[in-house]
Order: structure tokens, then sequence, then C-alpha cells
């Protein structure tokens, strides 16, 4: 093969487009990708607004309350480890009707997953669930602080003998 000097060089491919999706860098961001993500989902399952937590503390429990309208107690999970609990259900909807001789028939289904963090000192041998009018709500006892235990330290001489 001969090369001229006029003849063009090869250039280089050209880098790949970046990615839509913006990869997570830290914890925060990361937290902020998967609500991100988790909206997107819930919309998609026809929840038009942020799916509602709420959670209240008191001296002994910790009580989150999620809202999960048209669901039963039956499609929900609850699971519980010492880092937290999940959440997670499968929504199936199907409706029907007839029109002028015509049936419509509607399909939609969606899982879902959203796990939290429980408080510091939440025991979760005593985590409850319980379900009513579309609110599932959460029950774990809290167990109260633990003084930091203290403890001097003898200072001994670079020479390992004690000071006098």
């Amino acid at each position: 093969m001969v090369t001229s000097a006029l003849a063009p060089k090869p250039q280089p491919a050209p880098a790949p487009a970046a990615s839509p999706v913006r990869r997570p860098v830290d914890g925060a961001d990361l937290m902020r990708y998967f609500s991100h993500e988790f909206d997107h989902m819930m919309r998609d399952l026809g929840v038009r607004e942020r799916w509602p937590f709420l959670a209240a503390r008191g001296d002994a429990a910790w009580v989150p309350d999620l809202d999960l309208p048209g669901m039963k107690a039956e499609e929900v999970k609850v699971s519980v480890t010492d880092a937290g609990f999940t959440i997670e259900g499968e929504r199936r909807q199907q409706k029907s009707r007839t029109e002028s001789g015509y049936v419509r028939s509607e399909r939609s289904y969606g899982r879902f997953c959203r796990s939290v963090p429980l408080p510091e000192g939440a025991r979760t041998d005593t985590a409850k669930a319980s379900f009513a009018d579309g609110v599932l709500e959460i029950t774990v006892a809290i167990a109260p602080p633990q003084p930091a235990a203290v403890r001097t330290l003898e200072i001994t001489s670079a020479g390992g003998s004690t000071p006098a």
C-alpha cells in the first residue's frame, strides 16, 4: 500500500455519545437517582404524585405510614432487616365494559419496591405492620439510647514506664 503526503490521515473514531442517564456519583446522588426512578415508576402505575410517606417518632416507637390507594393487604409484602424495611407489591387492574355491542377491556400491571432505612436503636424483633383503607402502617419499637461507656486510659511514656 502506497501512502501519499496528500492523502487524508485517518481520524480517530468519535467518542460515544453521552448516556442520557446520569450515573450516581456519591450517596446523596444515588438517593436522588433512585428517588427520580421511583417517581417515574409510580407515574407508570398511575400514581400522579410522589408516593406519600409520613413517619412519626415518639420516645418508644417509630411509625411510618404509607398510602397505597387501591391496593389490598394481600398485594403488599413488607420485610424487615436490621438495616431497614422493604415494601413491595404488585398492582393489577382490569376493567371491562360493553358499549354499543363492543366490549372494551383495559388492563394495567405494575410492580413497586421501596426500601427505607430504620432509625438508630430500632428493635426489628418488635416490628408490626397493619393495613386499612389503603394505608400501610408499620410500627417499630425504639430502644432507649444507652449512655456511651467512658473509660480513662493510662498514659505511658515513650520508654514504656508509667509517669510518676
